[in-house]
């Protein structure tokens, strides 16, 4: 009696001698299917599926679609998949077919995990020089300081210090007033002691009414001054619509920078000429000191800037 290994070693015997599509054709029939069952299982024209049956890879394309097709056959009909591909290989060998397999194998061992390493290190030098060149080449941000500004003291102390060489001046000249009109009362040869004492407190009157005119006068011009220094001009801003507004003063002082919202009203003190930008000038209407100053946007845009009043100073 023959065992089972020996049948089963037959079997292999006679399926090593089949060819793919024998083999193909063989698992259609036992699954009970019809050709045109499987090319609507598979989404393949009938055309392929005989095709394959008959072991004609002419029009299959490539050995890739060829292996793809057997591949889905065999899973389809419950063959051994390395069965039949083995098969193909066979054949392809057997018919002069081996050079349509053999470049996909070449191909397969033709890309080491070396090269994959060689990219990756070429990537990360790569990032490494342009950090590099971006740190070396970045420049520390530079500011713009505004000019010293002079505190309204030290402005008074000036003031004061004019005032007082104006005041000294001025009574020098009334003592040597004073000292002149004695010296003629002493030549006159007036010998009466109520007359020389008339002309002295005469000659006192006369120099403390010069002292105190010029005290008054240099304080009165000193007040003014400083009070015209000190003095600060008011500019009104109504917005009839969204606009960004920037607007600094004389002295360099950034009054505001910022985009005003539609109906707004903005009241800004500082020292004329304002030097004033607006982003939409036709939304602007602008008063100096209670004046209004004409805005007119240049043509095809609404972007002014523009120079408002003259400096207090002048």
């Amino acid at each position: 009696m023959v065992s089972d290994e020996e049948k089963k070693t037959a079997e292999d015997s006679r399926f090593r001698e089949l060819s793919p599509g024998k083999l193909l054709v063989w698992g259609r029939e036992r699954a009970a299917l019809t050709q045109e069952q499987v090319a609507k299982e598979l989404y393949m024209t009938l055309t392929k599926v005989r095709a394959l049956e008959s072991d004609d890879y002419r029009h299959m394309g490539s050995d890739t679609f060829t292996r793809g097709y057997l591949r889905s056959y065999a899973n389809l009909i419950k063959l051994d998949v390395g069965q039949v591909l083995a098969a193909y290989d066979r054949h392809a060998y057997k018919h002069g077919l081996v050079e349509q397999v053999l470049p996909r194998k070449m191909e397969s061992a033709s890309k080491p995990l070396w090269q994959f390493a060689v990219i990756i290190v070429g990537v990360l030098l790569v990032l490494w020089l342009i950090s590099v060149w971006f740190f070396d080449n970045r420049k520390e941000p530079s500011y713009n300081i505004p000019a010293a500004i002079v505190a309204p003291s030290e402005s008074y102390a000036n003031t004061s210090v004019t005032t007082s060489s104006i005041a000294s001046a001025d009574i020098s000249s009334a003592a040597l007033s004073s000292v002149a009109i004695i010296g003629q009362l002493d030549n006159s040869a007036v010998g009466s002691n109520a007359v020389s004492s008339a002309a002295t407190t005469a000659a006192n009157n006369l120099a403390t009414a010069s002292i105190n005119s010029s005290v008054k006068s240099g304080t009165s011009s000193s007040s003014k001054a400083l009070a015209r220094s000190n003095a600060l001009d008011q500019i009104v801003f109504v917005f009839s619509a969204e606009c960004w507004l920037e607007v600094s003063d004389s002295r360099g002082d950034v009054l505001v920078a910022d985009l005003q919202p539609t109906g707004g009203r903005l009241v800004l003190q500082g020292k004329a000429p304002f030097d004033v930008k607006l982003g939409n000038a036709a939304a602007v209407q602008i008063e100096l000191n209670d004046e209004k100053v004409a805005v007119v946007p240049a043509l095809g845009t609404n972007v002014l800037s523009l120079k408002i009043g003259k400096s207090t100073s002048q």
